[in-house]
């Protein structure tokens, strides 16, 4: 028997259709212990999951949101023309889950420092912990 709440089950479905938005960056072996890039596609999906749920693409000037349902925009997105339908408590949402967004960002890339450290590919940054 499935015990998953339903809303929570909604709710990973619409980030995946979201994340679908992004394209999917391609690593290199070279690229094993440096820092994690800027979590720009992150912060794409959660604008364009946010303004799904505004129901932001019905409203968007831009045809091309209108037409497929989605959000296209957000940081250096296809489209910005929903940008003034976000109210001030919207946008503060949003903040907030960036601001998520760039801890866990954050805390991935003390992370990444202190394991090249640990394995002798760089020095400790200042104030790092070995935790």
């Amino acid at each position: 028997m499935d015990k998953i709440d339903p809303r929570l089950r909604e709710m990973v479905k619409r980030l995946g259709e979201a994340l679908e938005t992004e394209p999917s960056p391609v690593k290199s072996p070279d690229d094993l212990f440096a820092p994690p890039p800027w979590p720009r596609a992150q912060m794409n999906v959660m604008f364009r999951l946010l303004a799904g749920d505004m129901d932001l693409p019905s409203r968007c000037p831009d045809r091309r949101c209108r037409r497929s349902g989605h959000c296209r925009g957000g940081l250096g997105g296809d489209c910005e023309a929903c940008v003034p339908l976000w109210s001030a408590a919207e946008l503060a949402r949003l903040e907030a889950a960036w601001l998520a967004l760039a801890l866990a960002w954050s805390c991935e890339t003390e992370r990444h420092h202190v394991l090249a450290a640990m394995l002798g590919y760089g020095d400790r940054p200042a104030g790092a912990s070995w935790q």
